[in-house]
């Protein structure tokens, strides 16, 4: 999912606004790159890029909590195989979940910011 931004939003901004916005999640920026923003809730995390006047917006496994990388670790012990095995176990059990927080994310963005979308809203979520 992508927003063009239409005036001067930077990564801290958006940070910023989504912390408002959304009280149950932890909202960072990354220290290592302070274009990107990510929003964790339990065991989804998704990713805000801000960079060049576009926000790509992508949802993945929150590999952070507790209970995923201790499930990665025990996998590591089992091998490589066992370890994409317990990955890919949560990522198919919150896959739904997580593009549902990509959703409301990528609304939040777009109302709240005036951000907006290259492409149609049920493209962008789809």
């Amino acid at each position: 999912m992508q927003l063009k931004l239409q005036n001067s939003v930077d990564a801290e901004k958006v940070k910023d606004y989504l912390e408002g916005e959304m009280p149950n999640c932890t909202v960072k920026t990354l220290w290592i790159s302070k274009k990107t923003v990510v929003v964790q809730q339990g065991t989804k995390m998704i990713r805000v890029v801000v960079k060049d006047g576009v926000a790509k917006i992508k949802g993945e496994v929150n590999t952070q909590n507790p209970g995923v990388a201790i499930g990665m670790v025990l996998g590591v012990f089992a091998g490589l195989i066992g370890m994409l095995i317990v990955w890919g176990i949560v990522w198919l059990v919150k896959k739904k979940d997580i593009k549902e927080l990509q959703a409301v994310v990528y609304e939040k963005l777009e109302d709240g910011l005036g951000l907006v979308s290259e492409m149609s809203h049920k493209e962008a979520i789809a």
